[in-house]
């Protein structure tokens, strides 16, 4: 059976699974071809990659059996049958939303080196805030997370730094909010945020408060 170290309910719009990848990619495969008998496996440089497709698949097969999964043309994963999905991956973790209407999922755990690449994704009156903070990693690690994930609910044409601003007070607080004015219209964001094994999880719902 599949670890699935945390299960999540979006209120009455979805669910939240994220699953710890312990198999051996042999046993990924079995399973993987149990829920799509005879479909290809893309041939993948790194291991790593292929696990993460597979635990992936799996994962939209075990929340919507029978559905479609495919990717349009930008790389976002889509489903059929009228229901939205987002995937993302960090150390040994894949996590999987699915939900009524469109959503954005990043799973991230902490690094220095988005600290060295904040310009490129923070406008200046984040990078001050970030500079406040007792953990300025922390701050950082946020405002991506915050910025990915609304950008996987469109899946193209964002501007990180220019076109999207966090409004939070403190890096843990568990729901805040993400202004977006763009090439797709203007929406204020509704964020949430947790903690997985010393990764950080945030999700937000288009439309949703």
């Amino acid at each position: 059976m599949p670890l699935i170290v945390f299960q999540h309910i979006l209120d009455d719009h979805g669910k939240l699974l994220v699953w710890q990848g312990k198999e051996s990619l042999d046993q990924l495969r079995k399973k993987y071809w149990s829920a799509y008998p005879n479909a290809p496996i893309p041939d993948f440089k790194l291991e790593k990659r292929e696990r993460e497709f597979l635990i992936g698949r799996i994962l939209v097969h075990m929340v919507l059996p029978g559905l479609e999964l495919y990717n349009l043309d930008n790389g976002k994963p889509v489903v059929s049958g009228g229901w939205h999905i987002s995937l993302s991956h960090t150390r040994d973790l894949v996590g999987l939303v699915v939900a009524d209407a469109p959503i954005g999922l990043d799973m991230q755990a902490p690094e220095e080196k988005l600290l060295r690449i904040a310009t490129k994704f923070c406008n200046d009156k984040e990078l001050e805030w970030i500079e406040t903070l007792p953990n300025p990693v922390e701050g950082a690690l946020i405002i991506w997370s915050s910025k990915e994930a609304v950008f996987k609910v469109f899946g193209e044409s964002i501007e990180f730094a220019d076109e999207m601003a966090i409004r939070i007070r403190t890096p843990r607080q568990s729901k805040f909010a993400l202004e977006y004015q763009g090439d797709h219209g203007h929406e204020v964001f509704a964020m949430h945020q947790m903690n997985i094994k010393d990764v950080r999880v945030v999700y937000t719902l288009k439309g949703a408060s």
